[in-house]
């Protein structure tokens, strides 16, 4: 009996290689994640110096910081099982787990070996070690931890919310983008630090970071910094994201307001007075009909515009400059877009701002391309500049047009200055937090102008030859227009209630929510006073009061293209005053 029993108790082949595959893995899981070396007294001097010498802000990147094989345990779990939800806002958009501290057990049962990490790094020994590095002695071990994917389309902007840090002392990121990933820069998805100015982050970071596998970025908090939006489909950004807090309660880093925030349209220069009327003689009738599409010169139909704008405080005029002046417009303006970079898709961040074109920041506000129009009017007809110098110069800067504004709008226009804008693929955007708005109302009104033929595209076709998200969303968008009006590419402007400088939340579902729930009322008041897709040759106009803040949502790399517009600010009274 004795002998049966012993057959019985021997495993095939199989059982066996599962058993001690187990055991391995288990081992592994109950293994410190970090190497030993990062802890050594060596190490962290090494550390410390090189943390001390960066720039453009105190950092170090520190390489294999991990187990390699907990760390693709670690992976493997959390692409198995840890939930992320899209949040997107006009800074962001990223998925984003909930914060691990918050989680609950049944949450982290499947994913031990992330519970591990966060374990190791609410540990003395992390903390101590950080402290090392960072020489921040006042550090907390409380520890906001949570995970960020970016996929394709994914984006971080350096916002002022880095610079208001609150408490936050010292940030870290570590890389768990799978290592079969090579990134190029082609592809996107590299940390972006951008430098420190009295003015905000300037427009073109100082040191650009690859998402390698298993490195970790510890980083000073209180500047600004970035992810490039991910171009490919099939590369994903996986980071754990967490940050120190300061113990001293007398250093609570709050700051009230973050640099570049006091101009709203920068680079549009002084305003130039007109004269406060809303009647139109006929000779600038005349003058008016050289570019504007003439029906928006009829009486009765500006009576209505007027009556519709006084209803809504704002209005779109589609068709609005004249088909004649436009013929050429797509041959040369949109053509700008396919000299820049050739077939790569890689960012450069200085494309385009050449032959009168300027970079305008701070990015932590704001990035697109200025055109100065001085001087500029007499180039050659075939420039694709030279009509937007025209529509700038001659319409937006002329009595007639303020004229027509204030007609079509019910209220009069005072003073008023314009500006030439380019927004690029993959790069340019406004904040709506860039700028809060001051107690004196303005007058907007922006001519935008974009690639949005009727050619149609393939839901594999994208700028400069790439490809397109393979999404169910994406695929949908039958022509350049439709990629445009459906949003998933941006160049749309928002006019949103804004009375701080955190991003303003487009979308936040799942478990990245916020804990209070908001009430019907309160999330009515979150949505856009107003909203204008990108569509060309359209002018949108909207009476912009105190509290609101207007935005212009980032372009896309996989946008048909530039968004151009001439942008105009008045200053205006009513009738009675």
């Amino acid at each position: 009996g004795q002998g049966i029993a012993m057959k019985r108790a021997v495993k095939g082949i199989g059982s066996v290689a599962k058993r001690r595959r187990e055991e391995e893995r288990k081992e592994i899981e109950n293994s410190s994640l970090f190497e030993e070396f990062f802890f050594s007294a060596e190490n962290v001097a090494k550390l410390r110096k090189e943390y001390q010498e960066t720039r453009p802000f105190k950092h170090v990147l520190i390489e294999n910081a991990c187990n390699s094989e907990g760390l693709k345990i670690a992976l493997d779990q959390a692409l198995e099982h840890m939930k992320a939800d899209l949040r997107e806002s006009d800074s962001f958009k990223v998925y984003q787990t909930k914060k691990f501290q918050h989680m609950n057990e049944q949450e982290l049962q499947p994913i031990r070996k992330i519970t591990a990490l966060k374990q190791m790094v609410y540990s003395k020994e992390f903390l101590k070690t950080i402290q090392e590095i960072t020489g921040s002695p006042d550090l907390s071990d409380e520890v906001d931890f949570s995970a960020y994917i970016l996929n394709e389309g994914c984006h971080m902007l350096p916002n002022n919310e880095m610079w208001l840090s609150g408490s936050r002392a010292i940030g870290f990121l570590l890389f768990m983008t799978p290592e079969s990933e090579e990134w190029e820069e082609a592809d996107g998805g590299y940390l972006e630090l951008y430098p420190d100015s009295e003015g905000g982050a300037g427009c073109v970071p100082a040191k650009l970071i690859a998402p390698k596998w298993n490195s970790m970025l510890v980083f000073e908090a209180g500047h600004f910094f970035g992810f490039q939006e991910v171009c490919v489909p099939d590369k994903t950004v996986l980071c754990m994201a967490g940050w120190f807090s300061s113990s001293s309660k007398t250093e609570s880093g709050e700051r009230k307001t973050p640099p570049g925030t006091d101009e709203y349209l920068v680079g549009a220069g002084e305003f130039m007075t007109m004269s406060s009327e809303s009647k139109l003689s006929e000779e600038e009738r005349k003058f008016l009909s050289e570019y504007v599409n003439p029906k928006y010169l009829e009486d009765d139909v500006i009576s209505e515009i007027s009556s519709q704008f006084e209803e809504d405080s704002f209005v779109e005029l589609k068709d609005f400059i004249q088909a004649t002046k436009l013929e050429k417009l797509a041959e040369h303006l949109f053509r700008m877009d396919k000299k820049v970079d050739g077939d790569s898709r890689r960012v450069n961040y200085e494309d385009g701002a050449s032959n009168g074109w300027k970079l305008v920041g701070p990015s932590n506000c704001r990035r697109y391309l200025t055109l100065k129009a001085s001087g500029e009017e007499e180039k050659e007809t075939d420039d694709p500049t030279k009509f937007l110098i025209s529509v700038k110069s001659k319409l937006f800067e002329s009595e007639a047009f303020a004229k027509l504004i204030s007609a079509l709008t019910g209220v009069l226009v005072t003073e008023a200055r314009s500006l030439i804008r380019r927004f690029r693929p993959g790069l340019d955007y406004v904040q709506a937090a860039g700028h809060i708005s001051g107690k004196e109302m303005r007058l907007d009104a922006t001519l935008c102008f974009v690639d949005d033929t009727d050619q149609k595209i393939s839901s594999k076709e994208a700028r400069n030859g790439g490809s397109v998200d393979a999404s169910d969303d994406r695929d949908v968008c039958q022509s350049k227009a439709d990629m445009w009006q459906s949003s998933l590419v941006g160049g749309y402007t928002s006019f949103v209630a804004k009375d701080d400088f955190r991003p303003y939340i487009v979308y936040e579902g799942g478990a990245s929510r916020q804990t209070e729930k908001k009430s019907e009322e309160e999330e009515q008041d979150d949505e856009p006073f107003a909203q204008a897709m990108a569509c060309n040759n359209s002018l949108f106009i909207a009476l912009r009061d105190e509290g609101v803040s207007s935005l212009v949502k980032f372009v896309s790399g996989l946008a048909p293209g530039s968004r151009f517009d001439v942008t105009y600010e008045a200053k205006m009274r009513y009738h009675d005053e």
